[in-house]
């Protein structure tokens, strides 16, 4: 017995009866959407990567990111969002400090803003030349890479 399509799921033009079926709209009528810009300079000095999980209290964990910007428990630190990322530098007129074990809290307000919650992965990039660090949320990336993937092998 054959059922009848389930009309939520099925296009409203139907399938094509024939050739390949397109995963994505023509591009005249697709509107893109906003790209957040890389907040990384384009730098000779390498930058350092970390994939985190965010605790419970909105804390990461990485020694070499922080050895690599020689940051010290105690230092204070200034946290602002930018384009979806959290944007961390050390301030002497910071709110926030950092704590004495090796991690980084990223405070309430920035994780609230670019929607990073405990259990989410995030990419910690490490800026020596700028004496920051910036926060990814994994959607941001993968909006980012999928844009450049999409440029790339589309052109």
């Amino acid at each position: 017995m054959s059922r009848p399509p389930i009309t939520a799921i099925v296009p409203a033009s139907g399938m094509p009866s024939s050739g390949p079926v397109r995963s994505r709209p023509d591009r005249a009528t697709a509107a893109a959407l906003p790209l957040a810009a890389l907040l990384a300079p384009v730098t000779d000095e390498p930058l350092v990567y970390s994939l985190c999980r965010v605790d419970s209290a909105g804390r990461v964990c990485d020694r070499t990111v922080l050895r690599k910007l020689g940051w010290k428990p105690g230092e204070t630190i200034t946290a602002t969002t930018d384009s979806g990322a959290v944007l961390i530098r050390r301030d002497p007129d910071g709110a926030f400090a950092l704590p004495a074990y090796q991690r980084i809290q990223i405070p309430a307000l920035p994780r609230a803003r670019c929607r990073i919650r405990p259990g989410d992965m995030v990419l910690l990039t490490a800026i020596p030349a700028s004496d920051s660090l910036v926060v990814y949320p994994m959607p941001l990336l993968h909006n980012l890479l999928t844009r450049a993937c999409l440029e790339e092998h589309t052109s």
